[in-house]
Formats: structure tokens, C-alpha cells, sequence
């Protein structure tokens, strides 16, 4: 025999819509929303000895109190020698990296293309809109030199994913 449950809509005891967990599912670890923006595809040069932002950053507002975030950032930047580039994630006004940064970009020797990767696991507790942003300084200047993204006309990427804990 063969049943068949026909309804117009499911609601919670609250009058909401139900998510997997009202339904006891198990849903921990999976990737609930993906948000990415590409940076400007101009010259932008690093000179500031404080964090700056390098035109990445993304809005998201949580699904759960309890998701964790996976912050990825990708780009080449062109550095001068003797010249050290710090970069970090902030989440709103907090530097998720140290004093320092995440990543650090070094070249000793001759101008040259480094590449970044960013990635750093964040769990904000909250369901208000966040913004996390790269942002990058170098250090006080050696020689004079800057470092530079974009010089060789390479996209900067930045992607936030949320997911569910």
C-alpha cells in the first residue's frame, strides 16, 4: 500500500518556516551560502605601514549563530626588493590575523610577482550582517620600495563561505 502526504505548508511551533535542524536533520558541515567579489583590475599600490583595505570585502548575514565562516582570498602582488607586505581578514573592526597578518609576502633579492593565498576559518556567533575584508600593510619601508597589486593586470578573489556547525 502506498501513502501520499499532501500539504500546503510546513511551519514550526513558532509559525516560521522549519529548517533542516527543526527537522532533525543532520546538517553540520554543510556549505549553506557562498558569497565572492573580484577585485579592481587597476594598479593599486601598498605604501601604508597600517592595514588598508585592497578592494575586497564581503557582506554576509549568517543563517545560524553557530556557522563558522571560510574566508579565501587569491592574488599576485608585485614586490620590490628589500620590501615586506603584511596581509590580514578583518570581520567588521576586528583583525582576525596577528599584529603582523595572515600572510607575508617577502622579497630580499629583486623585484618580483609573489603570489597570496588567504584562508582562515572564523566563527563569528552572530545572525547580524558581517563584513569581512582583506586588508594589507608593509612594513616600515627598507629601501623606499612599495609593493603593488594588480601590476600585471592579475585578479584579486575573495570568497566567503558559510557553514553550518
Amino acid at each position: 500500500m502506498t501513502s501520499v502526504l499532501k500539504v500546503d505548508s510546513i511551519q514550526n511551533a513558532a509559525g516560521g518556516a522549519p529548517t533542516a535542524a527543526d527537522l532533525g536533520l543532520n546538517v553540520a558541515g554543510t556549505v549553506l551560502q557562498v558569497k565572492q567579489t573580484i577585485g579592481s583590475t587597476s594598479v593599486q599600490n601598498i605604501s601604508s605601514t597600517s592595514f588598508a583595505g585592497v578592494g575586497l570585502s564581503v557582506n554576509i548575514t549568517p543563517r545560524n549563530a553557530n556557522s563558522k565562516f571560510l574566508v579565501q582570498g587569491a592574488m599576485d602582488i608585485d614586490v620590490d626588493a628589500n620590501e615586506q607586505t603584511f596581509f590580514t581578514v578583518f570581520r567588521d573592526a576586528t583583525d582576525l590575523g596577528s599584529t603582523n597578518g595572515l600572510v607575508n609576502a617577502w622579497n630580499g633579492t629583486n623585484r618580483m610577482i609573489v603570489p597570496v593565498t588567504i584562508l582562515i576559518l572564523d566563527a563569528p556567533s552572530t545572525t547580524s550582517q558581517i563584513t569581512y575584508e582583506i586588508k594589507a600593510k608593509v612594513a616600515p619601508a627598507i629601501s623606499g620600495a612599495a609593493s603593488r597589486l594588480n601590476s600585471q593586470g592579475c585578479k584579486i578573489i575573495m570568497t566567503v563561505s558559510e557553514i553550518a556547525g
